[in-house]
């Protein structure tokens, strides 16, 4: 396994040990078994257990920030369709996007987070076909 390939599987280790498991169980020991790694390749690449715990914490940060990126970037395309469906004439002119957008995503958080399903492509369809029929002005 390259080194960079083998920091990232101890990386992400450290961070499914420290979310799975809690601080206490962050050892070298128990990174390297759920990585699949010798436990000298965790010490070889941090020495200390804080600064495996500041590197996962950091890569954790990183994956949030680029998941908040595409999210925004995501939800600014849905508005630019949103108004072009209203500048198109096929949308109520009168729509709130602010409050559309949140009832549109609202939707996919709740059946992620409450119904435990996983956001796939045809419940994504559903949710929009649903606003659609609901708001779509017949030309």
């Amino acid at each position: 396994m390259a080194t960079d390939s083998t920091r990232a599987a101890i990386l992400d280790a450290a961070r499914q040990v420290l979310f799975d498991e809690g601080w206490e169980a962050l050892s070298h020991q128990r990174v390297a078994e759920v990585a699949g790694v010798g436990r000298a390749t965790v010490y070889r690449h941090w020495p200390q257990r804080l600064q495996l715990l500041q590197d996962a914490c950091s890569a954790e940060m990183l994956t949030i920030h680029t998941q908040a990126r595409m999210l925004s970037e995501g939800f600014s395309n849905l508005r630019l369709i949103l108004q072009r469906g209203i500048d198109e004439g096929r949308l109520a002119p009168d729509l709130n996007l602010d409050a559309i957008i949140s009832r549109i995503v609202g939707s996919w958080v709740y059946r992620y987070l409450i119904l435990d399903q996983d956001i796939t492509p045809e419940m994504v369809v559903d949710v929009l076909d649903e606003f659609l029929a609901a708001n779509l002005l017949v030309p």
